[in-house]
């Protein structure tokens, strides 16, 4: 295992560009879906929600991401809890507290030090800590500054609530309730009803509108300019939940090396967030021996064959190459070697947006083996 901080590779964030490696979870009321996508807009993966959740309408039910331990928090209007990202029973359930009615919007929060709940049931703003035996309130309820609310996010870097109406008119609050913006809806090729609404934590902190994305009929539209996101474009489903969270994506085609075995790129440890000392990214299906895990602020698709060195693709810069990290791939035989280069993430908002790319090169002893691309970016906690 090698670890590496990126303190050390600071400077080169700069050259990052714009599209960031990031997901997106909806939920689906009827008949009762949770969808996993990718920065492209593709589906990674559905199942449906485990009981006790059931089936629901809109304005009911949304969706909201732990960013710290990667799993979801949902609401059906009736019961509130925590699900894994793969599927299975939940991890928790409640009923709604009173005097909370079916809820229409839920987020998760841990600026205050400890897990809690924000949610509205369209009319009041309520903050629920989440303990042993239940959830239990933080503070009395407080009238929503939007008639008939369907959606609700906390943004982690300001500290405010995002809320969202029918219509598409939005509003950022204090956690107190005091109003400081309200907001048109968006002008766009998708319209009402509008759903939820979430803050893109790979983008950085601060009161930046254009952080903000509703959840529309028909897709997911920015709240200031009204552009669909990616390529999130829904046809046919109504969706009433949405989150997000920085989690990397591959891209590009690996190379198998003369021995036959094409060493496969991941990430574990957690979500690409700040803060995140066992963030790590790991290759398998290698052969033993030398591996190198290239760093780079830039993508790339260079053919090695203009180099005279045989097939495949550099999926990594290299003329903006960060760092080039040893860690040898282990293990009893061909195609059964792996490793994990931990990348140690920095607390603080320094590293928030940064984009950057890896990709494994893995020696077998005839020639070499390339991974798959892997795009980071680093978001908020």
């Amino acid at each position: 295992m090698r670890t590496t901080s990126l303190l050390s590779i600071a400077a080169a964030f700069a050259l990052a560009p714009s599209l960031r490696a990031q997901r997106i979870w909806t939920v689906t009321g009827l008949p009762g879906v949770l969808e996993e996508n990718a920065a492209t807009g593709a589906l990674l993966s559905a199942y449906p929600l485990p009981a006790p959740f059931v089936p629901f309408a809109a304005p009911a039910g949304d969706l909201s991401v732990d960013r710290a331990t990667g799993t979801l928090w949902i609401t059906d209007g009736l019961t509130v809890g925590q699900v894994a990202r793969t599927g299975g029973p939940p991890l928790a359930a409640y009923p709604v507290p009173p005097p909370m009615g079916p809820l229409t919007g839920l987020a998760y929060d841990t600026t205050a030090g400890f897990p809690n709940l924000w949610m509205t049931d369209g009319f009041l703003i309520g903050n629920y800590g989440i303990g042993p035996f239940g959830l239990f309130p933080l503070a009395p309820p407080f009238p929503g500054p939007l008639p008939a609310l369907t959606g609700l996010d906390y943004d982690s870097s300001t500290g405010t609530l995002w809320v969202v109406g029918a219509a598409g008119a939005s509003a950022n609050v204090t956690p107190f309730g005091a109003v400081l913006g309200f907001f048109p809806p968006p002008l766009g090729a998708f319209g009402p009803p509008f759903s939820g609404i979430a803050v893109d934590t790979s983008l950085p902190g601060g009161p930046l509108v254009a952080r903000v994305w509703l959840l529309a009929l028909g897709g997911i539209v920015n709240l200031l300019t009204g552009a669909v996101a990616e390529d999130y474009i829904f046809v046919g489903t109504t969706h009433e939940g949405i989150g997000w969270a920085p989690m990397p994506n591959r891209y590009g085609a690996g190379t198998a090396g003369p021995a036959g075995f094409l060493p496969e790129i991941d990430s574990i440890g957690g979500f690409a967030t700040a803060g995140n000392a066992t963030f790590s990214i790991t290759i398998s299906n290698a052969v033993p021996g030398p591996s190198f895990l290239m760093l780079s602020a830039l993508p790339a698709a260079i053919p090695l064959a203009i180099f005279g060195l045989g097939p495949g693709d550099l999926l990594a810069d290299p003329a903006a190459l960060i760092a080039m990290i040893p860690a040898p791939a282990v293990g009893p035989g061909p195609g059964l070697a792996g490793q994990l280069s931990v990348l140690a993430i920095p607390p603080g908002p320094a590293f928030v947006g940064a984009t950057f790319y890896a990709q494994w090169i893995n020696f077998d002893g005839l020639g070499f083996g390339l991974s798959r691309g892997l795009s980071i970016t680093i978001g908020e906690i």
